[in-house]
């Protein structure tokens, strides 16, 4: 048979070859595609609504008329549990029962406005609240709000500010927000 010159150097192969080079190249790519089928269904996993947010904002203390802003996501028709937290310096007394009294302003996605004060427990312990103190910083997480139906899906705005004056607040060193997806 007359060959086609196509600037490779290579041996004609005949049918029966070719079909055994096509077979071959066929196992060859099979662990490939099994990648690339694990990998699409995991791409496909990950763009589901998830069951958790977590944000945090590092902060120098905190003042009144000074809000801090925090910003979490939420599904639609989903039922949440809601945490706070923050990051307080230098350990507290251990006989002080100190609490942070916050205001917290909340926008929806499509701007509707709410609000509602927040006592945070600073030393105190329980079923809802976790602390952890190291090197002298401690850690508090507080459950906020239980049964939570949300009814916009988008990111929510929360705004966080002192109601009043406290020596508490100039030790703050950061604040966050978690949410949970409930299982009802």
């Amino acid at each position: 048979p007359a060959s086609v010159a196509t600037g490779r150097i290579g041996i004609i192969a005949t049918p029966e070859r070719r079909r055994e080079i096509s077979s071959m190249r066929r196992r060859a790519l099979r662990p490939y595609l099994f990648q690339l089928l694990a990998f699409a269904l995991l791409a496909a996993a990950s763009c589901s609504e998830q069951d958790y947010d977590y944000c945090y904002s590092a902060v120098d203390g905190m003042r009144c008329g000074e809000p801090v802003e925090l910003q979490l996501n939420m599904s639609a028709s989903a039922t949440y549990s809601i945490y706070f937290c923050a990051t307080i310096k230098r350990e507290l007394l251990p006989d002080s029962d100190e609490v942070m009294k916050l205001l917290l302003k909340f926008v929806s996605p499509s701007g509707r406005r709410y609000s509602d004060t927040l006592l945070f427990p600073t030393n105190a312990t329980g079923n809802n609240i976790y602390s952890r103190t190291i090197d002298g910083v401690k850690n508090i997480e507080c459950h906020y709000l239980k049964g939570v139906i949300n009814r916009e899906s988008g990111t929510w705005r929360i705004f966080a500010e002192p109601l009043e004056y406290s020596p508490l607040f100039e030790r703050v060193a950061g604040i966050g927000m978690r949410t949970k997806r409930e299982n009802i």
